[in-house]
């Protein structure tokens, strides 16, 4: 059994960099290691490792060789697949097509997202002093809140709206027969969507009202209001990627969608797949049928 496991350790070891060493000149310069003949290069390894930072020298390296490890074993099961023809395949070319696409999709944000310049330091201050109620002024609400735990009936969400107090609110959801836990909550000013934020305080005392937010039905009631300012240079930094971060939703809103809007208006459908129309939503044609 020793010796079993000794042989399949070795032939496991040859999927590590360190284990097997391929023939030939050693890749120099930018091409970092060649697989089959394919080159790894510098630009490939450091697209791998986007986004990841390391202040010890011993942990970069570490990190590095597990990737280019990934890499390499990678690039010689691809080259496996592609000898024993899966390349070729119609599942392959449907999955391909998909993973191009949504690379492509990806990118196009990402290029839209770049192109948003970084906001001013008088742009930030100019923010906080618009929005006391997040900064100088930071609320922080005790909620009464209730979570229905279950996907909502639109009916029962339409229901709910108009109930002013939380008795009436417990009692219709008891008569529908809803799931829902009860608890007390917060409601921070400085994390929660500024919109959120300014209509919680239009309402009136112990106002009840709803939102959606991560799958779950919220309702609420302010039980108390505290306020704990939030300055200096952390809300300054706050404040600036505040700014970035709905000038980057507005930019992406209004790219997307006028794509989108312009690309609909050129596909046709098969009947038989023709999507339902949308309220408020022109159809779009089915495709005339072929000329016989």
């Amino acid at each position: 059994m020793r010796k079993m496991i000794q042989v399949g350790t070795v032939a496991l070891a040859c999927l590590s960099l360190a284990a097997c060493h391929g023939r030939g000149k050693a890749p120099s310069g930018q091409v970092v290691a060649t697989v089959g003949g394919k080159e790894i290069t510098v630009t490939d390894l450091q697209a791998e490792m986007a986004g990841q930072t390391f202040a010890d020298p011993k942990a970069r390296k570490a990190a590095q060789d597990a990737v280019l490890e990934n890499m390499v074993v990678r690039a010689i099961l691809a080259q496996a697949a592609q000898k024993d023809g899966l390349d070729r395949s119609p599942e392959f070319a449907v999955q391909k097509a998909r993973m191009e696409q949504e690379l492509l999709a990806q990118t196009l944000r990402k290029t839209v997202v770049d192109s948003v310049p970084a906001p001013a330091r008088v742009e930030a201050d100019r923010y906080m002093a618009d929005h006391p109620d997040i900064f100088a002024q930071r609320k922080i609400f005790q909620v009464d809140q209730i979570q229905v735990t279950q996907s909502p009936d639109p009916n029962l969400v339409a229901e709910v709206g108009p109930l002013q107090t939380m008795p009436d609110v417990l009692a219709l959801l008891t008569a529908r027969g809803a799931k829902f836990i009860r608890q007390p909550s917060v409601i921070d000013a400085r994390v929660a969507d500024p919109r959120l934020v300014t209509a919680i305080l239009k309402l009136p005392p112990r106002e009840v009202f709803t939102f959606q937010g991560n799958g779950v039905f919220l309702i609420n009631q302010i039980t108390a209001t505290r306020i704990e300012p939030f300055t200096g240079e952390s809300a300054v930094a706050y404040a600036t990627a505040l700014i970035k971060r709905q000038r980057t939703e507005e930019a992406l809103g209004r790219k997307l969608s006028d794509l989108v809007t312009k690309g609909k208006a050129a596909v046709r459908f098969n009947p038989q797949y023709q999507p339902a129309k949308k309220p408020g939503a022109p159809a779009v044609a089915p495709s005339p049928p072929a000329a016989p």
